[in-house]
């Protein structure tokens, strides 16, 4: 999984996403996320998966 993150000046709609991750689920198979301001990652201990969601719905 890849996750892009810390973008400068941030990714303003869906047309500037579409333009800078074209060609990436060519080339990235395992997948990708685009970050956002209270994205949540958690790589649990002992295990290959990846949880992603909000900050917002974190017990």
């Amino acid at each position: 999984m890849l996750i892009l993150t810390h973008f400068t000046p941030p990714v303003q709609n869906a047309i500037t996403e579409a333009v800078f991750t074209r060609g990436l689920s060519e080339i990235r198979s395992e997948g990708w996320e685009m970050a956002y301001d209270g994205m949540l990652v958690t790589l649990p201990a002992d295990s290959k998966e990846i949880e992603v969601g909000d900050i917002a719905d974190a017990p």
